[in-house]
């Protein structure tokens, strides 16, 4: 069973069902575990890129990764049968849990159908004891620790090994599927906000160019020197020595950290 919790619930009464671990305060009936104990299979791609792209198995890199899920190549790479059993390559099966192993480590998808990648991944077959969705989300959230393991001077790399023996927790199957439902649930609800919000930008966009330019040359606008219409100043980039974090003086804004994009 879960915690739950009223107006009538104590911090004290919380923590009594928590105990404390390696990875940290968890549930009392949660486990932890290590992720080879619960997988079908860690995949481990070729190193060989293929020589020729044709065939319908997409083989993909992580650029091609834009969310959740894993299904193409937006490059146009695939590859036939015949490339993959001649050069013995790897075929992450629909379901996959898709995990960086190098360089940016714990950068993660799932496999909408059977597919290739390049080395920078390994592939995670889950047995029926961990959800998919919640395998997914697990592993991203232990995105530092993956890093922390890590070896290699210059390129960070994660052998199968060190994927084997690494250190999850494990909540019973139908909690596991209860926080992911949740997660994909406020991920869903990202999307759309993320959506609604281009849209507008775009919209903006055109609003200016409509009343900026179109407008103007319909209304002959004057056209004029900005100098004529404000002050304007050069910014100044004062001794590094004489920053401070108390609040003592002046504001200092950082154009390009300030601002990006837009105004803050």
């Amino acid at each position: 069973m879960g915690i739950e919790v009223s107006s009538e619930t104590q911090p004290g009464d919380i923590l009594g069902d928590y105990k404390e671990t390696v990875l940290g305060m968890i549930p009392k009936y949660w486990n932890l575990t290590k992720l080879g104990d619960h997988v079908e299979d860690l995949i481990v791609p070729m190193r060989d890129k293929p020589k020729q792209f044709r065939g319908q198995i997409p083989w993909c890199r992580i650029d091609d990764i834009n969310g959740k899920y894993l299904c193409t190549s937006k490059n146009g790479y695939f590859v036939d049968k015949d490339t993959i059993s001649k050069m013995n390559l790897k075929v992450f099966p629909k379901g996959t849990v898709i995990c960086s192993c190098s360089a940016n480590l714990g950068i993660c998808a799932i496999a909408e159908n059977p597919l290739i990648t390049n080395q920078t991944f390994i592939g995670i077959v889950p047995k029926n004891t961990f959800d998919t969705e919640f395998l997914y989300y697990l592993m991203i959230s232990y995105a530092k620790r993956l890093q922390l393991l890590s070896t290699g001077t210059t390129i960070s790399y994660l052998p199968k090994d060190k994927f084997e023996n690494f250190i999850v927790v494990k909540p019973p199957l139908n909690e596991q599927r209860k926080i992911a439902a949740i997660l994909s649930a406020v991920d869903a609800a990202i999307e759309q906000t993320d959506a609604i919000i281009t849209q507008t930008e775009q919209m903006k966009k055109g609003l200016m160019q409509y009343v900026f330019v179109t407008k103007a040359a319909q209304k002959k606008w004057e056209i004029t020197n900005l100098s004529r219409l404000a002050q304007i100043e050069m910014g100044q980039s004062p001794p590094g020595s004489t920053y401070n974090e108390i609040g003592d003086g002046m504001p200092l804004i950082n154009g390009p950290t300030e601002f990006g994009q837009s105004c803050p």
